[in-house]
């Protein structure tokens, strides 16, 4: 009877324990936001990974494997807490599976302190990591690793960096590297020796991150001259546009790939195509006394958009009329639209209001024009 209970009481134990190590090893957010990750637990030895970001994963990725190491053994010694008498005193009236189980947990701890000490001989020389750096070295220079560290430390310093992930893998690239940072690996590679691929694309109807679902895309980097393996990273389709604008080296779509568009791209698509039907606001620098200024919101693209209450007559409807000069282009100004809508309910975007930015002044997608020079 006592044997039963005991027995029991493991398949609740090892659900709990499997649950607890899973979320330790690929913590969720909220897991994360309270602090229950090696990161946080270990910051003050791992130290500051803005200011040496390649120290900081030298030691993040050896502290990440011993600790994970020690998940197994962790198990064993829970049994033997909760069943002293079949787990410990009975150990070898175990079954054979059982007992190699316990001797690969009680290996899997020291076969990690074996291999981080010999990463951390000669100042961490031997760290998968710094062999990586050495292939980046100029060969036709005498660079050491630390100068090359050194290089992308300050890169990845800049406020300009494209960044995106989360916990278990993050991409940041820089004006010169791609940097895929993992749970046991740090891969880079420099941009003038690498290509691109879109590889595959997979879509998630149900995600924490999004109500209409995610578009996961997966791009493979390939080195150029081999001298680093290949490796993959998956990115939000969200985030594709940025990630191409930050980009130097090529990027292929040879499978032809379709990159699925935001829900506010889509809006401004047909945004613009509802305006291309509306009446052309005609705009003279010599009648007007100025002339068409950057768009104050993006401050690239000219003002090309003007308002002007066509829906109804002057006091009918909830719109007004705008006596703003144009000062927006078209590609904000339906941004500024949609930000203002029931980001619940997409479907009642195009016959929705908001108020000019400037005047505060509601007008509906029937007010906007486009301008047209004469």
């Amino acid at each position: 009877m006592y044997q039963q209970v005991g027995l029991d009481q493991v398949g609740i134990y090892t659900l709990i324990y499997c649950f607890l190590s899973l979320c330790f090893v690929v913590p969720p957010k909220e897991v994360a936001a309270a602090g229950i990750t090696i990161q946080n637990l270990f910051a003050a030895w791992l130290g500051d990974e803005t200011i040496n970001f390649m120290k900081y994963h030298i030691k993040r990725t050896s502290l990440t494997l011993f600790i994970h190491s020690l998940l197994p053994l962790g198990y064993g010694l829970m049994l033997m807490y909760i069943n002293p008498k079949l787990y410990l005193f009975g150990f070898f009236e175990l079954s054979l599976l059982k007992q190699l189980g316990y001797a690969a947990a009680i290996s899997l701890p020291f076969s990690s302190s074996v291999c981080i000490f010999f990463w951390s001989r000669d100042n961490w020389m031997h760290h998968p990591l710094t062999q990586k750096l050495k292939h980046l070295m100029p060969t036709e220079r005498n660079h050491s690793v630390d100068i090359v560290a050194g290089t992308i430390n300050a890169e990845l310093r800049r406020p300009n960096l494209f960044n995106s992930g989360h916990y278990s893998q993050k991409v940041r690239v820089t004006d010169n590297w791609i940097v895929k940072v993992g749970t046991y690996t740090v891969d880079i590679v420099h941009q003038a020796n690498c290509v691109l691929s879109l590889h595959s694309s997979e879509e998630h109807t149900l995600s924490e991150e999004s109500p209409y679902g995610v578009q996961i895309l997966q791009i493979d980097v390939r080195p150029v001259d081999n001298s680093q393996r290949p490796f993959s990273i998956r990115l939000n389709s969200v985030d594709y546009g940025e990630l191409r604008a930050k980009l130097q080296a090529p990027l292929v779509n040879a499978r032809n790939v379709v990159v699925r568009q935001t829900v506010t791209e889509q809006f401004t698509a047909a945004f613009a195509d509802v305006v291309g039907h509306n009446i052309v606001y005609n705009f003279s620098a010599a009648e007007s006394g100025f002339q068409l200024e950057s768009c104050l919101a993006c401050m690239q693209a000219t003002a090309d958009v003007k308002l002007v209450k066509l829906c109804a007559e002057e006091q009918e409807g909830e719109c007004r009329q705008c006596y703003c000069r144009p000062l927006w282009c078209l590609a904000c100004l339906s941004k500024w639209f949609s930000a203002r809508q029931d980001q619940s309910d997409t479907s009642r975007w195009l016959s929705g209001t908001a108020g000019c930015p400037m005047c505060r002044a509601v007008f509906c997608v029937a007010d906007v024009c486009k301008v047209r020079q004469i």
